[in-house]
C-alpha cells in the first residue's frame, strides 16, 4: 500500500447476475475472471496493520465460485470489519445472512434502483431483481445487519425520488446514499436516455431530503459537484476519508483518496475560487462536452 493507510477493497470477480443499463464497470468483451483466495490472503498479510475495513465487491461478489471460502479466509486472518457490496440477488435467504453476520460481515451495501418492480427489472435486465433485492433488504434488517442503500439517480427515476425514498422508508431503510449516475465507461448506452441535467434533479433531491430531515434517515449525496447542491452540502459524501486501496480481479491496484470519478472529471479556472475546490473533483468530462459550464458557478462563501 506504499504506506497509504485506509481501507481495502477487493473486486473479487467481474461476473454478475444483472446487466444494469448504467453499469460503470461492466465490459461485455472482458474475459470473466476471479481473484483467487490466495491472491486475497497474500494482500491481507502484506498490508497487515495498514487498514481497518475490508470491502468485498464485484461484479456481483456472491457469484465468485469460492465466495464462502474467501469469507472464511478473511476471518482466519483476523478481519473483523467486513462490508459486502452486492445487488442482493443472492441474499434473499435469512440463513445466508445469519451465517455472514457470524463471520464478521456485519455491513451490507445494497444497490436499489426503483420502487416500481417493472422499471427495476428493465433497468437491471433481470425480471426477478426487485423481489430478490427487497427480500434481501428485509432479511438484513431483520437479522440485525448494518444496511446502506446505494441509489443511483438517473433520467429514468429522478422525478420519482421522493416516492422511492417513501418505499425504502416503509420497509425499514434508514441509511441511503443518493449517487448521481456515473457515465458508463465500457458499455454502449444512451447519454440522453440515462443522464439528466444536474439542474433538473435538484428540486426533486431537495424535496426528498427536506421531507425526511427529521425522520431518522441518514443521507449521503455522492458524485454531485458541490456548487449544484449549494445549501445541502452537509449531505455531500466527502469521499473515502482516509482513502481506499482497490485490488481488482484483473490484477490492477489503485488508490482512491477522494472518489472514483476523478479520472473522468474536469474543472475550469473558476473552480479555483470555490470554497469547496479542495474537496470537489469537478464535473464529468463527457457532461461538459455535451452540456457546457452554464449550470456550474463557484461558491464564494458559506
Amino acid at each position: 500500500m506504499k504506506n497509504l493507510k485506509g481501507d481495502l477493497s477487493f473486486v473479487i470477480t467481474n461476473k454478475c447476475n444483472q446487466k444494469c443499463k448504467f453499469c460503470f464497470t461492466r465490459n461485455d468483451d472482458e474475459k470473466r475472471v476471479d481473484l483467487t483466495v490466495e491472491n486475497i490472503r497474500d494482500i491481507i498479510i502484506r498490508e497487515k496493520g495498514l487498514f481497518n475495513k475490508v470491502f468485498i465487491m464485484g461484479g456481483e461478489p456472491t457469484f465468485h465460485p469460492f465466495f464462502n471460502e474467501i469469507i472464511d479466509m478473511l476471518n482466519e486472518e483476523g478481519c473483523k470489519n467486513i462490508t459486502l457490496v452486492s445487488n442482493g440477488n443472492s441474499l434473499n435467504n435469512k440463513d445466508v445472512i445469519s451465517l455472514l453476520l457470524k463471520k464478521n460481515v456485519k455491513n451490507f451495501t445494497i444497490a436499489f434502483h426503483d420502487s416500481d418492480p417493472q422499471v427495476f427489472g428493465e433497468v437491471t435486465r433481470n425480471k426477478n431483481a426487485f423481489y430478490h433485492t427487497t427480500t434481501a433488504i428485509k432479511n438484513i434488517l431483520e437479522c440485525g445487519g448494518e444496511l446502506l442503500i446505494n441509489f443511483v439517480l438517473t433520467k429514468i427515476n429522478f422525478e420519482r425520488l421522493t416516492s422511492i425514498i417513501d418505499y425504502l422508508y416503509s420497509i425499514g431503510v434508514r441509511n441511503i446514499i443518493i449517487s448521481y449516475i456515473i457515465p458508463p465507461n465500457n458499455i454502449t448506452y444512451s447519454f440522453d436516455d440515462l443522464i439528466p441535467e444536474y439542474s433538473s434533479t435538484i428540486s426533486y433531491l431537495k424535496e426528498a431530503l427536506d421531507k425526511y430531515k427529521n425522520k431518522g434517515i441518514t443521507f449521503q449525496i455522492q458524485y454531485f459537484p458541490y456548487c449544484i447542491i449549494n445549501g445541502y452540502n452537509s449531505y455531500r459524501s466527502s469521499g473515502y476519508g482516509g482513502g481506499i486501496y482497490v485490488f481488482d480481479c484483473n490484477g490492477q491496484e489503485y488508490y482512491h483518496f477522494n472518489d472514483c470519478t476523478s479520472f473522468i472529471s474536469t474543472k475550469r479556472e473558476e473552480c479555483n475560487m470555490c470554497i469547496y475546490n479542495d474537496k470537489c473533483v469537478g464535473v464529468y468530462k463527457e457532461y461538459i462536452a455535451r452540456k457546457g459550464w452554464n449550470e456550474f458557478n463557484p461558491i464564494l462563501s458559506r
